[in-house]
């Protein structure tokens, strides 16, 4: 069994030491395990709480757990995909899966404390996007999942000094979202990786569409924070 701090708390912490100042100490943190199955979970005294797919609770500390996995696109909606766990999922099968570059990439958990000085695990390039202050997506299952595109407008509004990759912002509904072109680079004289559309309009997207009408909320969103 292997486990990895993800998402936003590594994201969080190379931004931090980039900007020359202290990492939050309040960050929400997830963890991902590698080889494990629900049995040694339990076993452990991880609480169950994934009604779709095995998320627990650590018994100390109540911080989420998800079981590494895959995910595969099955039917129309936010709930049309199909979850696939097993021992032989690896660290890269699910940083994969998740929605932004800058949200792909982990640390083994010995070096949680510091993950800005840690040996980064970065398959999809996501410490170059930070640099570069761009908000791209993983895989072109990016667009099948519509909570995913409405989790980019509220990183859009975050993060108002980053600009939206001009491969992600053409995808499905993005133009209209962002006010981008569908061709990219045609009014961008940078070539179309400059931010697209009034901040106003998108910060106040961002703040309304945190969830689909309707959507039950989960104990962990996929491709999370």
């Amino acid at each position: 069994m292997d486990i990895y701090l993800v998402g936003g708390a590594v994201r969080d912490a190379l931004m931090a030491r980039d900007a020359d100042a202290a990492a939050s100490s309040h960050v929400d943190r997830d963890w991902v395990v590698v080889g494990a199955t629900p049995e040694a979970m339990a076993a452990q005294g991880f609480l169950p709480v994934g009604r779709d797919f095995p998320v627990f609770l650590h018994p100390q500390t109540r911080e989420e757990y998800a079981l590494a996995r895959t995910e595969r696109k099955t039917a129309p909606g936010y709930h049309g995909f199909h979850f696939h766990t097993d021992p032989g999922v690896t660290l890269e099968d699910d940083l994969a899966r998740r929605d932004l570059t800058i949200n792909a990439m982990a640390v083994a958990a010995a070096d949680a404390e510091d993950p800005a000085s840690a040996r980064l695990i970065d398959p999809h390039g996501g410490q170059r996007d930070l640099r570069e202050r761009v908000l791209r997506h993983v895989t072109g299952a990016f667009g099948e999942d519509p909570v995913r595109i409405l989790r980019l407008a509220r990183f859009a509004a975050r993060f108002p000094d980053f600009s939206v990759a001009p491969e992600t912002r053409v995808r499905g509904p993005l133009p209209r979202l962002f006010g981008g072109p569908r061709n990219p680079g045609a009014d961008a004289p940078d070539g179309g990786t400059r931010r697209s559309g009034p901040p106003g309009g998108r910060a106040r997207l961002a703040g309304t569409l945190t969830r689909p009408h309707g959507a039950t909320a989960q104990p962990h969103v996929r491709g999370a924070a």
